[in-house]
Protein backbone atom coordinates (compact mmCIF):
# COMPACT_ATOMS: atom_id res chain seq x y z
CA UNK A 1 0.00 0.00 0.00
CA UNK A 2 1.49 3.38 -1.22
CA UNK A 3 0.98 5.36 1.54
CA UNK A 4 0.14 3.56 4.83
CA UNK A 5 0.84 -0.17 5.42
CA UNK A 6 -2.88 -2.38 5.90
CA UNK A 7 -1.53 -2.57 9.83
CA UNK A 8 -2.13 1.31 10.04
CA UNK A 9 -4.86 1.19 8.25
CA UNK A 10 -6.35 -1.47 10.75
CA UNK A 11 -5.50 0.93 13.40
CA UNK A 12 -7.08 3.83 12.26
CA UNK A 13 -9.95 2.11 10.90
CA UNK A 14 -10.68 0.84 14.47
CA UNK A 15 -10.53 4.19 15.91
CA UNK A 16 -13.99 5.00 14.23
CA UNK A 17 -15.45 1.60 13.47
CA UNK A 18 -17.28 -1.69 14.92
CA UNK A 19 -17.92 -3.33 11.24
CA UNK A 20 -16.31 -6.39 11.04
CA UNK A 21 -12.98 -6.92 8.96
CA UNK A 22 -11.95 -9.91 7.32
CA UNK A 23 -7.96 -9.32 6.43
CA UNK A 24 -6.86 -10.64 3.12
CA UNK A 25 -3.10 -10.64 3.35
CA UNK A 26 -0.08 -12.18 1.59
CA UNK A 27 1.71 -12.93 4.62
CA UNK A 28 1.27 -15.96 6.01
CA UNK A 29 3.68 -16.33 9.35
CA UNK A 30 1.53 -16.80 12.36
CA UNK A 31 3.31 -13.59 13.55
CA UNK A 32 1.17 -11.61 10.57
CA UNK A 33 -1.96 -14.00 11.58
CA UNK A 34 -1.77 -13.18 15.67
CA UNK A 35 -0.85 -8.96 14.78
CA UNK A 36 -3.70 -8.79 12.54
CA UNK A 37 -6.50 -10.38 14.91
CA UNK A 38 -4.97 -8.45 17.76
CA UNK A 39 -5.45 -5.06 15.95
CA UNK A 40 -8.97 -5.60 15.77
CA UNK A 41 -9.51 -7.87 12.43
CA UNK A 42 -12.43 -10.71 12.73
CA UNK A 43 -10.84 -12.97 10.52
CA UNK A 44 -7.57 -13.82 8.55
CA UNK A 45 -6.79 -15.06 5.52
CA UNK A 46 -3.73 -15.38 3.49
CA UNK A 47 -3.63 -15.45 -0.60
CA UNK A 48 -4.17 -17.98 -2.01
CA UNK A 49 -7.68 -18.38 -1.52
CA UNK A 50 -10.72 -18.93 -3.06
CA UNK A 51 -14.11 -16.97 -3.40
CA UNK A 52 -15.92 -19.89 -1.89
CA UNK A 53 -13.84 -20.02 0.90
CA UNK A 54 -13.54 -16.37 1.64
CA UNK A 55 -17.50 -15.52 1.23
CA UNK A 56 -17.90 -18.30 3.56
CA UNK A 57 -15.09 -16.36 6.27
CA UNK A 58 -17.50 -13.11 5.55
CA UNK A 59 -20.66 -14.86 6.30
CA UNK A 60 -19.51 -16.31 9.55
CA UNK A 61 -17.78 -13.06 10.84
CA UNK A 62 -21.32 -11.25 10.19
CA UNK A 63 -22.93 -13.94 11.90
CA UNK A 64 -21.23 -13.95 15.16
CA UNK A 65 -21.09 -10.27 14.51
CA UNK A 66 -25.03 -10.30 14.76
CA UNK A 67 -25.64 -8.93 11.48
CA UNK A 68 -27.20 -10.40 8.58
CA UNK A 69 -25.57 -10.25 5.21
CA UNK A 70 -28.20 -8.13 3.06
CA UNK A 71 -29.57 -8.24 -0.12
CA UNK A 72 -29.86 -4.53 0.05
CA UNK A 73 -33.57 -3.82 0.14
CA UNK A 74 -34.12 -5.52 3.92
CA UNK A 75 -35.75 -2.48 6.10
CA UNK A 76 -36.57 -3.01 9.64
CA UNK A 77 -40.10 -1.76 10.25
CA UNK A 78 -41.46 -1.33 13.61
CA UNK A 79 -44.64 0.40 15.38
CA UNK A 80 -46.23 1.01 12.25
CA UNK A 81 -42.96 2.11 10.84
CA UNK A 82 -42.44 5.02 13.35
CA UNK A 83 -38.93 3.14 13.55
CA UNK A 84 -37.41 2.20 10.43
CA UNK A 85 -33.87 0.53 10.75
CA UNK A 86 -32.29 0.41 6.99
CA UNK A 87 -29.30 -2.09 7.61
CA UNK A 88 -27.30 -1.54 4.21
CA UNK A 89 -27.35 1.72 4.70
CA UNK A 90 -26.57 2.23 8.06
CA UNK A 91 -29.12 4.49 8.78
CA UNK A 92 -32.40 4.67 11.54
CA UNK A 93 -35.48 6.94 11.30
CA UNK A 94 -38.08 8.14 13.69
CA UNK A 95 -41.02 9.62 12.13
CA UNK A 96 -39.01 9.98 9.18
CA UNK A 97 -36.23 11.64 10.70
CA UNK A 98 -32.85 10.29 10.14
CA UNK A 99 -31.12 9.91 14.07
CA UNK A 100 -27.65 10.23 14.42
CA UNK A 101 -25.85 7.52 16.17
CA UNK A 102 -22.72 6.14 16.75
CA UNK A 103 -21.20 2.65 15.82
CA UNK A 104 -21.68 1.33 19.12
CA UNK A 105 -25.24 2.24 19.40
CA UNK A 106 -26.13 1.63 15.79
CA UNK A 107 -25.17 -1.73 16.43
CA UNK A 108 -27.22 -1.85 19.44
CA UNK A 109 -30.57 -0.67 18.01
CA UNK A 110 -29.32 -3.41 15.37
CA UNK A 111 -29.01 -6.30 17.58
CA UNK A 112 -32.00 -5.69 19.37
CA UNK A 113 -34.14 -5.64 15.80
CA UNK A 114 -32.64 -8.60 14.93
CA UNK A 115 -34.02 -10.07 17.65
CA UNK A 116 -37.40 -8.38 18.38
CA UNK A 117 -39.35 -9.76 21.06
CA UNK A 118 -36.44 -11.75 22.80
CA UNK A 119 -34.79 -10.17 25.63
CA UNK A 120 -30.94 -10.14 25.38
CA UNK A 121 -29.25 -9.77 28.95
CA UNK A 122 -26.72 -7.65 29.94
CA UNK A 123 -24.15 -10.59 29.30
CA UNK A 124 -25.19 -10.98 25.53
CA UNK A 125 -25.19 -7.43 24.62
CA UNK A 126 -21.72 -6.75 26.54
CA UNK A 127 -20.52 -9.82 24.51
CA UNK A 128 -21.79 -8.07 21.22
CA UNK A 129 -20.57 -4.92 21.63
CA UNK A 130 -18.02 -4.91 23.91
CA UNK A 131 -16.69 -8.20 23.50
CA UNK A 132 -13.47 -9.75 26.13
CA UNK A 133 -12.61 -7.60 28.34
CA UNK A 134 -15.37 -5.51 29.29
CA UNK A 135 -17.15 -8.32 31.54
CA UNK A 136 -17.17 -6.43 34.78
CA UNK A 137 -18.73 -2.73 32.24
CA UNK A 138 -22.30 -3.71 32.83
CA UNK A 139 -23.02 0.02 33.27
CA UNK A 140 -21.56 0.64 29.58
CA UNK A 141 -24.97 -1.27 28.92
CA UNK A 142 -27.05 1.23 30.89
CA UNK A 143 -25.39 4.36 29.43
CA UNK A 144 -25.96 3.23 25.80
CA UNK A 145 -29.63 2.09 26.17
CA UNK A 146 -30.12 5.31 27.87
CA UNK A 147 -28.45 7.29 24.42
CA UNK A 148 -30.39 4.81 22.42
CA UNK A 149 -33.66 5.87 24.46
CA UNK A 150 -33.12 9.70 24.25
CA UNK A 151 -31.95 9.30 19.95
CA UNK A 152 -34.80 7.29 19.25
CA UNK A 153 -36.81 10.67 21.13
CA UNK A 154 -38.57 7.55 23.59
CA UNK A 155 -40.20 9.10 27.31
CA UNK A 156 -37.58 8.18 29.72
CA UNK A 157 -40.18 6.39 32.03
CA UNK A 158 -42.07 5.01 29.23
CA UNK A 159 -40.56 3.92 26.13
CA UNK A 160 -41.62 2.68 23.12
CA UNK A 161 -39.10 0.46 21.47
CA UNK A 162 -36.23 -0.79 23.94
CA UNK A 163 -37.93 -2.62 26.77
CA UNK A 164 -36.22 -3.44 30.14
CA UNK A 165 -36.56 -6.66 31.58
CA UNK A 166 -35.82 -6.58 35.36
CA UNK A 167 -33.92 -9.10 36.11
CA UNK A 168 -33.15 -10.21 32.63
CA UNK A 169 -32.32 -7.68 30.29
CA UNK A 170 -33.48 -5.37 27.26
CA UNK A 171 -35.25 -6.35 24.28
CA UNK A 172 -36.78 -3.82 21.28
CA UNK A 173 -40.90 -4.38 21.13
CA UNK A 174 -42.26 -6.35 18.52
CA UNK A 175 -44.69 -3.35 17.56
Amino acid sequence: MPVMDGWEVLCRFREISDVPVVLVSALISEDAKVLGLDLGADDYSTKSFSMPELRARIQAVLRRASLQPSNGSHFLRFSEARLVIDPPSHRGTVHGELVELTPTEYKLLLDLAYNAGRVLTHDQIMDSEWGVGYEDSAMCVKVYIRRLRHKLKEMPHKPRYSLTRRGGGYLLAKI
